[in-house]
């Protein structure tokens, strides 16, 4: 047998018996008082130190019930007896029959205080017993499929009862009808040896191959969630008021689920209701956690980091398993200060030729430098190519053609539809057409090259005229006038 304390979340003892444990059960609100009854017919008393007592019964027993205000232990047996014990005299008080039935698989009281005891067995039959009155049963007579297995009340109000037989089918009734509620058939042809109600009217029934959660219904039983083992299943104990599911199987492990729509973890595991709400699959699929922004450090960590074992019982570090959830920030801020404290060596020669081969290594190349843009001509320079631009713009004998605005482009429409380019000045003139320089750099007499540009590029004149500027002809010392 072993016992783990929740607190701790780990064993708290071991103890080995002399037969096999058939059932056990709890006679006070912690470990100190324990019965255990074994497949030899023996009942065995255990206290915080160990067994303090073992007696026998007369025939083999099937289940244990205790009832805490009258200090009595009911033990279901092979036959229609139902032994009882008080542990406050010691004695063996005068037995239950169970009417109509040859043996008694199950049973359990009445949740609510009430001295109401729950039996099912052979033929299956399940009756209620008034356990004050002694063997009149309160009602009888409502028979499931097949031998009944195991047997539960609904909480909180104790109405209905639930049954389940050698068939792998679970019933449900109301006590104040024989007529069945609901029914739900496991289809795996195996016993169903466990049922119970959650809080949240809610029945689990489980046999040894699946753990089934559902709603029953009169009119249709909804299916909350389906646990399957691939292990057989022996036992299943709901922690009360929450989605803790325990199942003992044919393995040293004892299998541990959490259901969270049956409801929130307990306070001794309250980490879980953070892990699943972040491990819910979003609509693209991925799966997050939400410690992602958390360290897991162990109690020796906590000394190492600059003393900070003292923050253990603040909300500053979570509990779990054998360590803490410690926020990252803070986390980086301890390491930082102790680091400071114990300067080491080692880490800053590591830090130091890191950082060398950063400065060598850039993460990123540099942005390519943009020509500035010019205050006139703007259009000119997007035709050129960036690197001809960019020599323009650095050439000292063209830097007016961008920057005054004596030099500025006049567009003029060509016959075809195009655009036709010049620039007007003393000694430099350009001659642009489309995107392509048609002349270049050009010296020489300016009318000629007007006319040569109206006579190849159709250009005509605009409406607009052009102030006129005296230029000097090398044939001629005359002023000329020239229009646009």
């Amino acid at each position: 047998i072993r016992l783990y304390e929740t607190a701790e979340l780990g064993l708290k003892c071991a103890r080995r018996l002399a037969q096999e444990a058939i059932d056990a059960i709890f006679l006070g609100d912690d470990y100190k008082k324990l019965a255990i009854l074994g497949s030899d017919r023996t009942i065995e008393f255990h206290a915080q130190y160990g067994k303090h007592h073992t007696l026998r019964i007369p025939k083999f027993g099937r289940n244990l019930q205790y009832d805490r205000n009258t200090c009595m232990l009911y033990v279901t047996s092979s036959t229609n007896e139902i032994y009882r014990l008080d542990l406050e005299e010691g004695i063996f008080a005068a037995p239950l029959l169970a009417r109509n039935m040859d043996f008694v698989n199950a049973s359990a009281l009445a949740p609510n205080g009430a001295p109401l005891l729950l039996f099912g067995g052979s033929d299956g039959q399940v009756q209620i017993m008034d356990t004050r009155e002694g063997p009149s049963a309160v009602a009888s007579g409502v028979q499931a499929p097949a031998e009944v297995r195991s047997v539960a009340w609904s909480l909180p109000d104790c109405l209905q009862v639930a049954a389940g037989d050698i068939s792998g089918r679970v019933t449900v009734w109301d006590i104040r009808s024989s007529r069945p509620l609901a029914e739900r058939d496991h289809r795996n042809g195996v016993p169903v040896h466990t049922v119970q109600w959650h809080s949240r009217g809610v029945l689990c029934s489980s046999d040894s191959r699946t753990i089934t959660f559902w709603k029953p219904d009169a009119h249709r039983s909804e299916i909350v969630t389906s646990i399957p083992s691939k292990t057989a299943i022996n036992s299943v104990a709901l922690w009360p008021g929450s989605g803790i599911i325990f199942a003992a199987r044919d393995e040293p492990r004892i299998g541990t689920y959490f259901v969270p729509e049956l409801g929130v973890a307990p306070e001794w595991c309250g980490f879980l209701d953070g892990l699943t709400e972040e491990m819910e699959e979003t609509a693209t699929g991925a799966v997050t956690s939400v410690y992602d922004d958390y360290v897991f450090v162990t109690k020796k960590d906590l000394q190492q980091l600059s003393g900070a074992d003292s923050l253990i019982g603040t909300s500053l570090l979570k509990a779990y398993m054998h360590g803490y959830w410690m926020d990252r920030r803070l986390h980086d801020k301890l390491v930082k200060l102790s680091d400071s404290s114990t300067f080491s060596l080692a880490e800053h020669e590591k830090e130091r030729i890191q950082e060398a081969v950063d400065a060598k290594r850039p993460m990123r190349r540099p942005a390519p430098k943009q020509v500035a843009k010019p205050k006139v001509n703007a259009r000119l320079l997007e035709k050129a190519t960036s690197e001809s631009a960019k020599q323009v713009l650095e050439d000292d004998r063209f830097a007016k053609l961008f920057s005054n605005k004596d030099f500025e482009i006049e567009e003029v429409r060509e016959g075809k539809g195009g655009f036709g380019f010049f620039v007007r000045c003393a000694f430099t003139v350009y001659f642009i057409r489309g995107d392509v320089f048609s002349r270049g750099l050009q010296l020489g007499s300016l009318s000629s090259m007007v006319h040569e540009h109206k006579s190849s590029s159709g250009l005509r004149q605009t409406n607009k005229p052009h102030s006129s500027k005296k230029v000097l002809d090398k044939g001629r010392r005359t002023p000329v006038k020239v229009a646009k």
